[in-house]
């Protein structure tokens, strides 16, 4: 493992806080801990990792998997990390000791895991949804309609963890948790697949992205879209986080950016922060100061969000609540590396140097 911490110039745009290449392959999932001074990465190299982002330094040992893992979520009040991999395993870790608690087997490759706000609850998804115990007892078994054989991209529970959304290859559905009936008529528009569904947390709106390279705001009691279509990214959409405030959208593309956006308007927000590569997953900070993406070349990016400065400047302070960060799937990436239409440069493998233990991190 290795981290350095980017040279900044007057003509760059915004430059990652710090860089960490600590997987030998693609990372698929990340999450802050709700401490917000912990990153947990989970990668195909089948290793799940926690990561100080003061130092850059990983904690502990990997968590290990036989087989690629593919998602990861953090318990709400994090104790427990819970991942898996393509060959259905399920596992829940301690986060202080990196300890297994238990494992099972769920009938598919686990393509996307979430888990319901009181914490009691994880869904599984692959071609059809699997509700378990955080004890590993299945209580449902969702079928989810979807148009073709590709099924399932993307699970997410609502605020009151009654309601389960689910992006399939077109559109999203919306279950009842308990009964595993659809609750609300399929929310169409998107055009090809759904990788990321969030709901707002007060339940009223639903985010999402898809391949077809747009985000849309849905109402979820009606299932009507709301606004139009937010465009600007060039290739696939991964992944989404909303910021705690919720007055900012994050969504990372294999156009190699991190893009933000006005979470009511949809108006894009300051500048994109440009990567190396392909970006897979995204997330807030705890706080909201910071944000976390990663992608395809094994590398974890802390930024600290670009807009803070004007906002402390104008109001003496960052208005921005402490909760933790929405857990969303980040899934399946394509099998060609999207060419990019950027000339920033960023550290390769080769050239991220070895961090002096007397550097500091500073958020300046």
């Amino acid at each position: 493992m290795s981290s350095t911490i980017p040279q900044q110039s007057d003509n760059d745009g915004p430059r990652p806080h710090l860089v960490i290449s600590g997987h030998d392959c693609h990372i698929y999932a990340l999450t802050y801990l709700p401490d917000g001074q912990r990153v947990v990465t989970g990668s195909l190299d089948g290793t799940v990792k926690v990561w100080n982002v003061g130092n850059g330094e990983q904690e502990r040992t990997s968590m290990e998997h036989k087989d690629e893992v593919e998602s990861l979520v953090v318990t709400r009040d994090g104790t427990k990390i819970i991942s898996g991999d393509t060959g259905g395993r399920i596992k829940v870790w301690d986060v202080e000791s990196h300890e297994l608690v238990r494992e099972w087997t769920h009938k598919g490759r686990c393509f996307m895991i979430a888990v319901s706000p009181d914490d009691r609850l994880i869904a599984v998804g692959d071609d059809d949804v699997g509700i378990y115990t955080m004890e590993g007892k299945q209580v449902n078994n969702i079928k989810v309609t979807v148009n073709d054989s590709e099924g399932l991209r993307s699970v997410s529970f609502s605020p009151d963890g009654k309601k389960l959304a689910c992006g399939t290859d077109d559109d999203i559905y919306v279950y009842d948790v308990d009964t595993g009936t659809l609750v609300l008529r399929p929310l169409k528009g998107h055009k090809d697949s759904v990788f990321s569904v969030l709901w707002s947390r007060d339940g009223s709106r639903l985010f999402s992205e898809s391949d077809d390279k747009t985000i849309r705001c849905w109402n979820s009691d009606t299932g009507e879209q709301i606004g139009q279509p937010w465009t600007g990214h060039t290739h696939w959409i991964r992944s989404l986080s909303l910021s705690p405030d919720e007055s900012i959208l994050a969504s990372a593309s294999w156009d190699e950016t991190v893009r933000f956006w006005d979470a009511t308007s949809g108006q894009p927000v300051g500048q994109p922060l440009q990567h190396d590569e392909g970006v897979t997953a995204v997330c807030f900070s705890p706080s909201g100061e910071f944000v976390a993406s990663a992608g395809w070349g094994g590398k974890l990016y802390l930024w600290r969000v670009p807009w803070l400065d004007s906002v402390e400047s104008r109001t003496g302070h960052a208005t921005i609540a402490m909760t933790t960060c929405n857990a969303v799937h980040y899934a399946q990436p394509p099998f060609f590396h999207a060419p990019s239409p950027y000339y920033m440069h960023f550290p390769s493998a080769d050239q991220v140097l070895d961090r002096d233990p007397g550097v500091s991190i500073s958020r300046s």
